[in-house]
């Protein structure tokens, strides 16, 4: 008898095994995950700055001002992230030869934030409306989306999994099934990351996305993305659904703005320009169209708050201030409008979280950072213009943990070595001068920039090569017709000297 019931009860241990493993979960108990698009921290490089007059006048030392900012991370609460560096842009004054001296105004200098921000709570789903951003104006071909930098390192699978979250959020959708694409989750949610660093346009996503994910197979099985409209940020309920918070009419509203604001930029640039000569004009319009957020810089936001626009493409070009993050998106987004490649890069420079470029030119890859050429002063500054790695590297560490980058080896398109009047001695110039000269009477004057390349300048340097009639610019400008009177004070930013130039016809 004894045998016979230890035979029933392991029968009966048996039957209840195969049925706990044949039962299905719920969806609340599929596994989810979070990520959080890692906004960069930024924080602020200082460039000593002097004013000078000669001869015989005096010297005054600027200290150049100097401010933090903190930028967005993501949805979980998380304390403020340590800042980075932006340029100080305090130049020196320095006269040229023998006549009264006149003031050269000194920009003043800015800086760069970092940030931690989580959704709110407030609810208001409408109706989303399609993406109408990049459609060919003014003669531009904008750059073809499979032609985006992070798209191009992916597999086909991972493709079909960009091209899905792509369609949800252009189309403003909270959440979406990616089932049967063999992706897992872990790499699904480093290719969000990738997503967001190729569509800069995508302002209204908060940064943060969840993943459920079939816990046999481990593949993501559905996204969910929060949204936000500057002030409200969506959410999700205990449920693991998203709950809409972020006000989508607003979002809309946002959208059609900066779309017809891309339009009117684009309306700037000369679709037959070289890609080179675009790209400047992109670089000059942001450089003087949009102010470091300074405010944002030195006021972190808190735990559990919402991101302010700064941190993407809407604060850059609607309200024109941004930190770092906005001026990076509004130049790789400008340059897809006019058919030139570009990406982001995050790291550090001096020490601080920032965002600046990778640019495509003419098949070549070059680094580019916008910001630190904001001087927020009358001039335009090209030290970061098209810098080769190792160039920037000099002062900015970067970090290809969050998404890929491209190697930047291209040489020719550097603002020093192409555009500028680069000294080769106290007494010559490369032989370019002839381009800088024809550029100088194509515009009616403005600023000689001469690259000073490490060589030491006196008085009697400068008046070798620009003052006085024998000097090569000088002689090419006569055999062109023209006359270049140049001021007797200037302007020296690191390795740049900036000399106010007028052309008159002879």
């Amino acid at each position: 008898m004894g045998k016979k019931w230890l035979c029933l009860l392991l029968i009966l241990s048996v039957l209840l095994t195969f049925s706990a493993c044949g039962r299905k979960k719920t969806p609340a108990e599929d596994s989810l995950q979070n990520t959080s698009a890692n906004p960069t921290a930024e924080s602020t490089l200082t460039t000593e700055g002097t004013t000078q007059t000669q001869p015989g006048g005096e010297i005054v030392n600027t200290p150049p001002a100097e401010t933090t900012q903190t930028q967005p991370t993501t949805a979980t609460p998380s304390a403020p992230k340590p800042t980075e560096p932006k340029p100080t842009a305090a130049p020196e004054t320095l006269p040229a030869p023998e006549q009264a001296t006149q003031p050269v105004s000194q920009p003043q200098p800015a800086t760069q934030p970092t940030q931690s921000a989580t959704p709110p709570t407030v609810s208001n789903p409408i109706p989303p409306q399609s993406e109408t951003l990049l459609t060919p104006t003014y003669g531009h071909t904008p750059l073809a989306k499979t032609e985006y930098y992070q798209y191009t390192v992916m597999t086909a699978e991972e493709r079909k999994l960009y091209n899905k979250i792509v369609s949800a959020i252009e189309n403003l959708q909270s959440e979406v099934s990616v089932a049967g694409i063999s992706v897992n989750s872990d790499a699904g949610l480093a290719l969000f990351h990738q997503i967001i660093a190729d569509n800069p346009q995508y302002f209204w996503v908060s940064g943060t996305a969840y993943v459920t994910y079939d816990p046999r197979t481990q593949n993501a099985k559905t996204f969910i993305f929060l949204y936000t409209d500057g002030e409200k940020t969506d959410t999700i309920n205990a449920n693991s659904g998203p709950v809409a918070v972020a006000d989508r009419a607003k979002i809309a509203a946002q959208r059609s703005a900066l779309n017809q604001k891309i339009q009117q930029i684009l309306s700037t640039i000369p679709a037959n320009y070289p890609e080179v000569e675009r790209e400047k004009l992109i670089h000059d319009y942001i450089v003087t169209h949009v102010t470091y957020d300074k405010a944002t810089a030195a006021t972190p936001t808190p735990a559990g708050a919402t991101l302010p626009h700064a941190y993407d493409i809407y604060g850059a070009a609607i309200e024109g201030k941004a930190v770092c993050e906005g001026y990076a998106k509004l130049f790789q987004y400008l340059c897809y409008c006019t058919g030139i490649n570009a990406t982001q890069i995050t790291g550090t420079a001096k020490g601080g979280g920032h965002m600046w470029n990778a640019v495509k030119i003419d098949g070549d890859w070059y680094e580019m950072d916008v910001t630190w050429d904001d001087g927020d002063g009358q001039l335009l500054y090209y030290r970061y213009f098209n810098l080769t790695h190792s160039q920037m590297a000099q002062d900015h560490a970067s970090d290809d943990t969050e998404f890929p980058f491209p190697q930047c080896n291209g040489t020719k398109y550097r603002y020093a070595d192409y555009y500028a009047l680069k000294v080769l001695s106290p007494t010559t110039v490369s032989d370019n001068y002839k381009f800088v000269v024809d550029r100088l009477i194509a515009d009616g004057g403005g600023y000689l920039i001469l690259y000073r390349n490490g060589v030491t300048m006196n008085s009697d340097s400068y008046n070798a090569l620009v003052y006085y009639d024998t000097a090569l610019i000088q002689q090419y400008a006569a055999q062109r017709g023209y006359r270049l009177d140049f001021a007797y004070s200037y302007t020296i930013y690191t390795e740049f000297s900036y000399i106010p130039c007028t052309v008159t016809k002879r």
